[in-house]
């Protein structure tokens, strides 16, 4: 189950308003980012089935773009 705040979030977003600094938050939020993926992905995927179909596809990208940056 997601907060009540993530749910709304969702609902409120468009893919053109994700910014890499909103995109940044959001991943750090949800323990995306910097260092390994989460042991749980729960509350990701929770989120992704929340989005509009636009919007998972570009959370999705962007989440997985994250993930595979090199930190060095």
């Amino acid at each position: 189950m997601l907060p009540p705040e993530l749910l709304a979030l969702a609902d409120s977003l468009t893919p053109e308003a994700l910014t890499p600094e909103l995109i940044a938050g959001l991943a750090a939020g949800l323990g995306l980012g910097a260092g390994p993926a989460p042991d749980r992905m729960a509350v990701v995927n929770t989120l992704l089935d929340a989005a509009p179909v636009r919007l998972r596809e570009r959370l999705l990208v962007e989440f997985v773009g994250l993930l595979q940056r090199p930190t060095w």
